[in-house]
Order: structure tokens, then sequence, then C-alpha cells
């Protein structure tokens, strides 16, 4: 490109600049007046500024007096004149924020805009909360007589996990590594189905799914319980993984979990491409023993509910080392289950 194409085409891209910009005048009764466009603190009054043709939100504030509020329309080419006739006032609290945000103030809620009348000094506390974003407890230093403009910054809820608990203080593990305790708040969470376990000592571990869609926030709230049953799966095999609720609890040949709240469970064994899963019924005590058939994961018989075990105790006592495990006649199943192996001692 020659240097004449060049500057005819910068001649022509600041020409039609000019031409979709027109020129603000602005005045006040006050001295020292800020004036604001659009947020934006652009000088103190008088003011004279090119910007965009359109519709723009004009501020004007002094100390001691009522902010002067307008909304402005800028023609191209075009110059508008503003007299800010500013009144006594006590100072004020303007709130702005993204769309559909609100503020509480001492249990009241107001709508984002929203200017409120001077508290007085002090520290101001509010809350900030917008949908799509994660609710904030925030505080302001007002000063005497001072109008304050606050632009509520919030976080994004996206790929945002949050993870409390009764009692706080659990240790959270998310797909199986450790990532915190209790009230816990973790950004940047992969899309994407994962699984929590909330753990606490003396406490039943509650398992949780946690499926990222990408845009809202993973909340989960666990309760945890004293009561619990252990889960054992064993004859896996070296490279499977076990999951309750999407959760990981273990790899390889046996996966033992101490203790899992009482309830129903999504458990699944993952062996290579194979995959196995299964609903299984947690009591509030005991153990839960399972195992992979086929591609579902089944509770296992307990021992003293075959027909097995009674041909070899003999109906009676089987004395373990270190104690006694009391087999009653009258829980004994009334007859063998079909196909069950009755084991007959010599």
């Amino acid at each position: 490109m020659s240097f004449l194409a060049f500057f005819l085409s910068l001649w022509c891209a600041l020409a039609h600049a000019v031409d979709t910009t027109g020129v603000l005048k602005v005045r006040a009764n006050a001295s020292g007046a800020e004036v604001w466009i659009d947020g934006a603190l652009v000088g103190t009054a008088p003011v004279t500024k090119y910007i965009a043709a359109g519709s723009h939100k004009l501020r004007v504030v002094a100390d001691n007096f009522e902010p002067f509020v307008r909304s402005v329309e800028i023609t191209a080419d075009h110059t508008t004149e503003v007299e800010a006739t500013l009144v006594p006032g006590p100072g004020s609290v303007e709130f702005t924020g993204p769309k559909g945000a609100a503020v509480w103030i001492g249990g009241q809620r107001y709508a984002v805009p929203a200017r409120i009348p001077s508290p007085g000094p002090g520290k101001l506390a509010y809350r900030g909360e917008a949908p799509g974003f994660e609710t904030a407890e925030l505080a302001l230093d007002v000063v005497k007589g001072r109008n304050h403009l606050v632009d509520l910054v919030l976080e994004s809820s996206a790929n945002m996990l949050a993870v409390n608990s009764t009692p706080a203080g659990a240790k959270v593990f998310l797909d199986g590594a450790e990532v915190g305790v209790t009230p816990f708040k973790m950004k940047g969470l992969p899309p994407g189905p994962h699984g929590v376990e909330v753990r606490a000592e003396g406490y039943a571990s509650s398992f949780r799914p946690a499926d990222n869609n990408g845009t809202d926030r993973v909340g989960i709230e666990a309760k945890l319980a004293k009561g619990g049953a252990s889960l054992t799966l064993s004859g896996l095999g070296s490279d499977s993984s076990v999951s309750v609720n999407g959760a990981l609890v273990g790899k390889g040949e046996t996966v033992k979990v101490a203790l899992v709240e009482r309830g129903k469970h999504t458990v699944t064994v993952t062996e290579g491409e194979h995959v196995a899963t299964g609903l299984l019924e947690f009591p509030a005590s005991g153990a839960v023993l399972a195992k992979v058939q086929g591609d579902t994961v089944v509770a296992s018989k307990p021992l003293t509910e075959s027909w097995a075990f009674w041909a070899a105790v003999g109906g009676g006592a089987a004395v373990v080392t270190g104690g006694v495990v009391g087999v009653a006649m009258a829980t004994a199943p009334p007859e063998p289950a079909t196909g069950d192996v009755v084991m007959v001692l010599p």
C-alpha cells in the first residue's frame, strides 16, 4: 500500500469517527462537582468532551449536595449542553451492577441500579447478589455528605464448586483427591461429571455427584450422620476402580470403604472399558459386601444367610479368635435356597 493510499484510508477512518461523535458540555452550580459519564469519572465541571453518538448516563455529584443524574442523548456533529443544578443534601449511596443484581441492607432488598440516602458516617454492611454470580457480604466506609458510587463486582458462579457440611471442618475429596475442608469453595471446576466425598472423623462419609454443565454453580450441602455401613468389594481386577455416587473410593483387587451414610447409593466398578454399576442399600450399621456380576454390581449374601455356613457350624456357635459370634437357631434359614450347596462335615 502506498503512503498516499494509507493516508487516505486513515483520514476516512478519522472522518467516520468524527461523524459518529458529538460534544457534551456540562456545567454545575457547585464548585468542584465531579462529572461521570456511563460510570466513568471524566473530570470536574465545567467539562467539554467528545463522546459517541447515542444515549449516555450523566452523573454530576458534589459533597453535601444531592446527585444530579440524567440520561442524555448525544447527536453526531452536534453539541449538547447540560446545566446541572445541584441542591443541598446529606449525601447518598448509589449502586450499579450486573443485570438483575440486588443489594440487601438491614433486611431490605434494593434492585440495582439503586440510590439510597446516606445512612450517616460509618461502616455500611450490605450483601450483593445477581443471577449467575456468587453472593458476597461487603462493606462500605461512608463519609458524611459524600455521594458514593458502588459498582457491584461479583464473582461468576460458572464452574464453581461449593461444599458445606454439618458439622463444618470435614475433609472434601474431589474425584478421589483431597482438595480442602468445609466450608469449601473452588473455582475452575472442569465441565462434566465429578464425584465428591465429604468425610469427618466419627461420621459416615457422604458421597455426592457433582455434574458441572459449565454455566451453573455446583453446590453440595452434606449433613453427616453418626451411623453408617462399611462397603467391601473383592475379587476385582488389578486395574479396577470403584466409585460411590461418582466419587472415587479406591482402586485394585479389593476396595474397602469405612463408613457410607445410610440410604441407596450407586456403586460403579470400572475395569478398562468394562463398566458395572448397581444401586445398593446401605443400613445404619453393619457391612455391605458386594461383587460384580456381569454389568451389574450386586450385594453378596451375608455369610449367616448361607446354608453352607449353617452346615459348617452345625446350627450352633462359631468360635472366633478374640471373641464369639453367637448364632441363634431361630435365625437360621428354614430350608436351603435353590442353588445353595449344602456342606456336610465329616
